[in-house]
């Protein structure tokens, strides 16, 4: 039994209503301060967070957004690439997939189109981070217009409109990332996006004017570029910069070089306990690196970061439960930093995200609030309402997979490996707190206030129950249990909280209003998206070639073209039929990808392989028409259409080819299943009831 005894805190507020497109007003956000039953605090209105002068940006990652395709989440991008070894094509194999964890999903937006279920969607992160106390994001830009993923661009853009049209006084921060392809763009080129972005009412202007622009990997280039950047800004775009760059080697080495062009520095920095020493000052400490910029004249924006478990890329760090957190939040209090930077808001491929997830819900983001309220006012929150939260890993470090992994995760120094379970409490009064992690109790005497419960991880149902005297105050039982053999190598925490998950006594558990779960399906209906099992074209100008490895797939009457897209049709559920079938593709992002005419979509024999089709041997096609893509598709943009089930249904339990065909002069081109990536790829879509 260990408890620990914390002068410190959590929280985060019930988001605020789905899908608003007012404005949250000053009266709005004072009403959500004093009606947080999900927290153990009653956190300040926006408006009195905001005037204290101190902001805290949570960093956000383009690519993983609430929803990449607008699917049904259990057949979503998400679920069929990312969170499967298979997926992709198998390019995650290696580690079991990309990813552990994905943001709390929603249904599909039927009748959406995709501008608006992509603005819907960012709208309602930017409405998570303002209930949290968030005063805006660190915007990551990886990708400038005309680069290969627009999408990535898209929701940058997308984003600016999402944060002003629900709060102008939330700021975005564009942070240009030289960690990737940028570093090889020059100033100007930089500029004119940034210029772009910084004219929304959303960004980040100081008192007196200025954008304020960040870099993640500032030092990738020198002070004379970026100095090339600001005078660009300036001259081309009228635009003045206060510059914030973020280094990820020790800014130590970099302050000096870049002080004489920066408003203000930070780091990237450290995810586990012993790097984020929050009591050491000897120089090379956390603190006293903090206070030797602001020495310097410059603000600092201090890094507050929960966890780092990284599948593809090997590595892991030892976060102990709750304890980096809680740790780099009394470092920026007892640094006096300026700002906080939150590394990450949903970067699902490090665990870093604290963003409302699947495996660890609002809890994390429910405790950060508590430390960021304390940041910003100096004074720790009261606690008016008892909640414990549990945190906890689903397997021991050392558990082997089940799946044949061939990179599994190492340790990267720090902090010791450990196997623990925490009971986090935040208590009105003293209160006995007990630990049940598969069948075996650990009991710890927690006072007022915060205190941290540890108990040895082992296999089973992991729950806790707080009880004053007789009386049971909170209790929580993990949704994810522990077991001795992963099917996948999972080492980032998850977590469960009394007040969401759980019961607590003072007041009602609330229910998450946004983002709502998903429902699960009705008893009535089931749906599956296949992907292609294998697909290609044959072209009438090139008879003999072969198109199979192609990331395109082409439709034309006039100098025929004709693709083939094979699907392994499954049995219907027992006591089901098959009553709808959708073909969804996404049409390539060229001018003329998009088709002015009609193009039928029949079936055709499976007699053909994907790398040996031509228009010479090509399969022969039915007459019988399933459904027709409409006119006027147009570039870059995801088609679905409607086919007859009656049609498929014979298919079932055997491969089924369906051939898009043409019957004018003008060309239909949609991405093929090698081109990986969010919606790129074709699927057909079955609902069962």
């Amino acid at each position: 039994m260990l408890v620990l005894v914390l002068g410190l805190a959590l929280t985060v507020p019930m988001a605020i209503q789905s899908h608003r497109s007012a404005s949250v007003t000053d009266a709005e956000t004072a009403t959500v301060a004093s009606a947080t039953p999900a927290l153990p605090f009653d956190l300040p209105s926006t408006s009195a967070l905001r005037s204290t002068g101190k902001l805290v940006f949570a960093h956000y990652w383009p690519p993983m957004v609430v929803s990449l395709d607008n699917e049904n989440p259990s057949t979503d991008y998400y679920a069929r690439n990312y969170l499967t070894p298979t997926g992709e094509k198998g390019k995650h194999k290696a580690y079991g997939g990309l990813l552990r964890d994905r943001p709390i999903p929603r249904a599909a937006m039927n009748g959406a189109t995709e501008t608006q279920w992509r603005l819907a969607d960012l709208q309602t992160e930017v409405r998570q981070a303002i209930a949290a106390g968030i005063d805006g994001f660190t915007l990551n830009i990886m990708q400038l217009p005309g680069d290969p993923d627009y999408r990535q661009v898209t929701t940058l853009r997308t984003m600016m409109k999402a944060a002003a049209s629900v709060d102008p006084g939330f700021k975005i921060m564009p942070e240009i990332d030289m960690s990737g392809s940028l570093v090889n763009k020059s100033a100007a080129q930089l500029a004119s996006f940034i210029a772009e972005l910084g004219a929304s009412k959303s960004a980040f202007h100081l008192p007196d004017g200025r954008l304020v622009v960040s870099s993640f990997k500032a030092e990738a280039k020198t002070p004379a570029f970026w100095t090339s950047f600001m005078n660009t800004m300036q001259s081309a775009h009228n635009m003045k910069v206060a510059f914030v760059p973020v280094f990820v080697a020790t800014e130590q080495t970099w302050a000096p070089k870049f002080k004489s062009i920066s408003y203000g520095m930070g780091n990237w920095g450290s995810r586990n306990p012993k790097w984020n020493d929050p009591t050491g000052t000897y120089p090379t400490s956390p603190i006293s690196r903090a206070k030797a910029v602001r020495a310097m004249g410059m603000k600092w924006m201090q890094p507050v970061s929960v966890q780092d478990s990284r599948p593809n890329t090997g590595i892991y760090d030892e976060a102990e439960n709750t304890t980096n957190l809680r740790n780099t939040w009394q470092i920026a209090r007892s640094s006096a930093s300026d700002w906080v930077q939150i590394p990450t808001w949903n970067d699902y491929t490090e665990n870093a995200e604290i963003a409302p997830s699947v495996k660890h819900g609002w809890s994390l983001l429910d405790i950060n609030a508590y430390y960021l309220d304390w940041f910003k006012t100096g004074t720790a929150p009261k606690i008016v309402r008892d909640t414990v939260y549990l945190t906890h890993r689903t397997q021991t470090y050392s558990a082997k997979p089940s799946y044949a992994q061939t990179k599994l995760m190492s340790w990267r120094g720090g902090s010791p490996a450990r196997n623990t379970v925490e009971a986090l409490s935040f208590l009105t009064a003293p209160a006995t707190v007990k630990v049940n992690v598969g069948g075996v109790v650990t009991t710890c005497n927690a006072p007022a206030g915060v205190s941290s419960c540890i108990a040895p991880l082992r296999t089973g149902t992991v729950s806790v129950a707080v009880n004053r005297g007789s009386t049971a105050v909170a209790s929580v039982t993990s949704p994810n249990k522990v077991v001795a053999t992963p099917y996948v190598q999972n080492l980032a925490y998850v977590a469960a909280s009394s007040r969401r998950e759980g019961t607590s006594s003072n007041a009602a558990a609330p229910a998450v209003s946004e983002p709502a779960p998903a429902p699960a399906a009705t008893p009535a209906t089931s749906t599956v998206s296949l992907a292609p099992t294998a697909d290609s074209y044959a072209n009438e100008g090139a008879p003999a070639k072969n198109y199979g490895t192609t990331s395109t797939l082409e439709a034309r009457g006039d100098v025929g073209a004709v693709s083939y897209l094979r699907f392994a049709v499954p049995q219907p559920p027992s006591g089901k039929t098959l009553k709808s079938a959708v073909l969804r593709f996404h049409t390539a992002d060229v001018g003329t990808a998009g088709s002015t005419e009609q193009h039928p979509v029949r079936l055709a024999s499976d007699s053909w392989s994907e790398t040996g089709v031509t228009w010479n041997n090509r399969p022969a096609v039915t007459t019988t028409t399933l459904g027709t893509v409409a006119a006027n598709t147009a570039p870059g943009s995801v088609v679905r259409t409607t086919l007859d089930p009656a049609g498929l249904a014979s298919r079932a339990g055997s491969n089924a080819t369906l051939a898009v065909v043409g019957s004018g002069t003008n060309s239909l081109w949609f991405w093929s299943r090698s081109r990986l990536g969010p919606d790129y790829q074709p699927a057909l879509v079955l609902t069962y009831g």
